[in-house]
């Protein structure tokens, strides 16, 4: 004995699979903010919280010749660079991150960033937390 749905169920679904294309957002259509914790300048495009845990998935923007005091969060962290060039500041020295870089903070790690003269960065960010800032 088979288990096959009818061929009026499986013509629905295709129809309506084919009917609902996969919409993109663009990067500059997205709702960018202020990031009211972070000193003026920075912004971010909230893409995504988890209602159970309220972590984030968000982009964010910092401008050229921009900098980021230390500080830590209360949570893990995760960047992914986007474009740009972002130098991470931390007790362990300084680290340029570039396109495609990817970096884990642990919660608690201090950190700073500062963008270059040139150009900002953009990069995608991801807690599994509430994002917070401590002051470092």
């Amino acid at each position: 004995m088979r288990n096959a749905l009818p061929p009026a169920v499986l013509l629905a679904a295709a129809v309506a699979w084919a009917a609902a294309p996969v919409e993109p957002r663009r990067f500059d259509a997205l709702d960018w903010k202020p990031v009211v914790s972070l000193p003026p300048g920075a912004e971010y495009a909230l893409l995504h919280e988890d209602p159970a845990t309220h972590g984030v998935e968000a982009l964010v923007r910092f401008p050229r010749s921009y900098e980021v005091p230390a500080h830590a969060h209360s949570h893990a962290e995760r960047l992914l660079m986007v474009a740009g060039r972002l130098v991470v500041t931390s007790e362990g020295g300084e680290s340029p991150l570039r396109p495609g870089d990817l970096l884990d903070l642990e919660a608690g790690t201090p950190h700073g960033f500062r963008t270059g003269f040139l150009r900002g960065a953009v990069f995608h960010v991801k807690t599994d937390k509430p994002f917070d800032v401590l002051k470092g």
